[in-house]
């Protein structure tokens, strides 16, 4: 998927003061996602009459005694290797769901979205628009982390993926594969528009090691919403202001008679970046 030049994160106004003081995410373990389904990669994956082959067949191929999987996978069917390929499924199914149900318990996500100003996500993540929202760039000039930054994809069904497609050439556990699916949510959700950063782990980790600092380029503007309240407000100026550069601040006002919106706050443009960025979604609009 095309990533996006920005991406945003709407949060609560105390939880954007904080990122913006602080300039660093916070990958929030799994259990505390909204969508119970998440993470549960082991209910991606579908089983079939030939997936107990495929790993013995994996490990026939790594030992050098065929060519192919599949050259292997019909060795297996014609010879005398049934109870076998039995057996080394059940072991490698079982150390599969243990691995699997580690990095469910200890993994860590922090999430964005692609649009700007979408309803749902102001009222569901910006605290029933009292809250704010961070833009991110996702120019690798500007941010380091873009590059690790992963599409959500939305599916309504079970992936077509043989669990065997877990282990790689050397039998060990396909870790793009892993955080691929960490990646996946229901059709319901689809639009969030979602991008994530993950932290993939199989053990504990303690708090420190889930708070990760990134650069102050990343942000390139904040939107604060129409309820925010003037305490709120104050204290997410005052922070952006003391930033170096000063992150550019923008309110959403609301017109109760014709319910239309536009952001304001355009005084405080004091770059030629800036007056582009704005210059440039007026002519769409």
């Amino acid at each position: 998927m095309e990533k996006p030049d920005y991406v945003y994160k709407y949060q609560s106004a105390p939880r954007v003061a904080q990122i913006v003081r602080d300039l660093a995410f916070y990958f929030a373990p799994v259990s505390q996602l909204n969508d119970l389904y998440e993470f549960r990669v082991r209910s991606l994956y579908t089983e079939v009459p030939e997936s107990k082959y495929r790993v013995l067949a994996k490990q026939l191929v790594h030992e050098r005694w065929f060519d192919s999987v599949q050259e292997a996978v019909e060795a297996i069917k014609s010879g005398d290797l049934e109870s076998q390929a039995t057996e080394t499924y059940a072991y490698f199914i079982q150390q599969l769901n243990a691995m699997l149900s580690s990095v469910m318990r200890h993994s860590g996500v922090t999430c964005f979205s692609q649009y700007r100003n979408n309803q749902r996500m102001w009222g569901t993540y910006g605290a029933n628009h009292t809250g704010a929202v961070i833009e991110f760039s996702t120019s690798t000039d500007r941010s380091g982390f873009s590059s690790y930054l992963m599409p959500v994809l939305y599916v309504e069904r079970r992936l077509e993926l043989c669990p065997s497609e877990f282990l790689t050439d050397s039998l060990t556990l396909d870790q793009w594969l892993c955080g691929a699916l960490c990646c996946i949510k229901h059709w319901h959700w689809r639009d969030e528009g979602e991008w994530r950063l993950l932290l993939l782990a199989d053990s504990e980790q303690a708090t420190e090691a889930r708070i990760v600092p990134f650069e102050r380029s990343a942000i390139t503007r904040v939107f604060l919403g129409p309820r925010i309240s003037e305490e709120d407000e104050y204290c997410i100026r005052d922070l952006a202001a003391r930033c170096t550069p000063e992150i550019p601040v923008f309110k959403r006002k609301v017109d109760a008679e014709e319910a239309k919106e536009e952001p304001v706050g355009f005084e405080r443009i004091h770059s030629f970046e800036q007056l582009k960025y704005w210059a440039d979604r007026c002519s769409r609009s």
